[in-house]
């Protein structure tokens, strides 16, 4: 199970692009970008729905689910290291960054990593179905391949379970014993890339 323990932190506020997402749901960027509104669900749709998991072109799985489905993916990639993204479509660091996510995820393909996204564009669709089509077509789009949950659950577990402060992009590096490494705050960049690959030599 990864632990809660946090190794050296690597936080940047950056005026271009962070996007304060989780605190209080008050969605909104430290730049001249606004957010999208928090959509309110009418119902609660199970995880386990056939509308809510979709195959990509790319490869990518991705799929709506609550802590227990993160837990879940977590798990499935027990005894690697792990690179752990908090993210959405609707925040210009993230999509910024992902590129270079999508070639750092090739470049390990031979080593025992995983690279775990983890979208909040749920929060901000009025149905499960819209936000997996939503982060499917953006996947195929960047040819994403590794997996991808849609946040749905409470955002007070989120929060708990990743130590997050209420910014994305936020992305936590684990060691094959589940250990916290590192953590990046904001759009990671060439430099952030080259740490990572160095922690895995």
């Amino acid at each position: 199970m990864i632990s809660g323990t946090i190794g050296k932190s690597s936080q940047r506020s950056r005026h271009f692009g962070v996007i304060a997402v989780f605190c209080g749901l008050l969605l909104s960027s430290c730049g001249t970008e606004t957010a999208p509104t928090p959509q309110t669900q009418s119902t609660s749709t199970p995880a386990s729905s056939a509308s809510n998991k979709s195959a990509t072109a790319s490869g990518a799985t991705v799929m709506l689910g609550d802590i227990t489905r993160v837990d879940s993916v977590l798990t499935a990639a027990q005894g690697r290291w792990i690179l752990v993204n908090v993210w959405a479509t609707w925040c210009r660091p993230c999509v910024a960054e992902t590129p270079e996510l999508v070639a750092l995820d090739l470049s390990l393909n031979e080593r025992p990593f995983s690279l775990i996204g983890i979208s909040a564009d749920y929060m901000t669709s009025p149905t499960a179905e819209e936000a997996v089509n939503k982060v499917s077509k953006f996947a195929t789009q960047y040819q994403i391949r590794y997996p991808n949950v849609i946040y749905s659950g409470s955002l007070d577990d989120l929060t708990a379970r990743f130590s997050l402060g209420g910014t994305i992009p936020t992305t936590i590096l684990y060691d094959p014993q589940g250990k916290e490494v590192e953590r990046w705050t904001g759009r990671l960049v060439e430099a952030d890339f080259t740490r990572i690959k160095s922690l895995l030599s």
